[in-house]
This record gives structure tokens, C-alpha cells and sequence, in this order.
């Protein structure tokens, strides 16, 4: 499952900030954050003011498959932002491509 500008992650993001009571871990904050990098309805930001997109292997196949990415093997998260061109958290030489 892929959250970012089509699938709203501001649900996810309460969870890994620990303001959701009823899904965070014993109300566990497992994300900490510059409140300036949310925008409105608790939806993380890139510098460029573009939704980060973050994908999850949700089936236990060992893949996540994007629309952006293809399928990318592993279960995550990936984590990648199209603000300032593709950076992405699985790259180790991130190349910023032109499309």
C-alpha cells in the first residue's frame, strides 16, 4: 500500500506520531518530526511543500508494488519524495532524473 497524494497518509502519520489512542502502540510516538513539515490535515511535507509518499509490503509477498517505482523488493517502508525531483530512501546514489 502506497499513502501519499492519491491515498491520504495523515491516518499513518498519527499513527507513527502516537495521536491516534486507538492504533498507536501504547500510544508510542515511533516518528518525530518538525511540526512545520505538516500541512493541513496532518499530512507530512516535503521542503518543496509535496506530500512524502510512503509504501509497505501489506500482503507478506516481500514486495511493494508503486505506480511510481514498479514493485520494489522488501517490505518497507520506502519512502520518496517528488518535490525537488525523485529522491528516494532505498537509493544509496540518488539520481535526480527529468521527466
Amino acid at each position: 500500500m502506497t499513502f501519499g497524494k492519491e491515498v491520504d497518509q495523515s491516518e499513518l502519520i498519527k499513527v507513527l506520531l502516537g495521536l491516534d489512542p486507538v492504533k498507536s502502540l501504547s500510544n508510542s510516538c515511533l516518528l518525530v518530526i518538525d511540526r512545520r513539515a505538516m500541512g493541513p490535515n496532518e499530512t507530512y511535507l516535503d521542503p518543496w511543500g509535496m506530500p512524502y509518499f510512503i509504501a509497505f509490503d501489506t500482503d507478506g509477498d516481500g514486495n511493494c508494488t508503486t505506480e511510481r517505482w514498479g514493485i520494489l523488493k522488501g517490505k518497507g517502508p520506502f519512502v520518496w519524495s517528488e518535490g525537488g525531483g525523485p529522491i528516494a530512501s532505498w537509493q544509496s546514489n540518488v539520481v535526480h532524473a527529468r521527466y
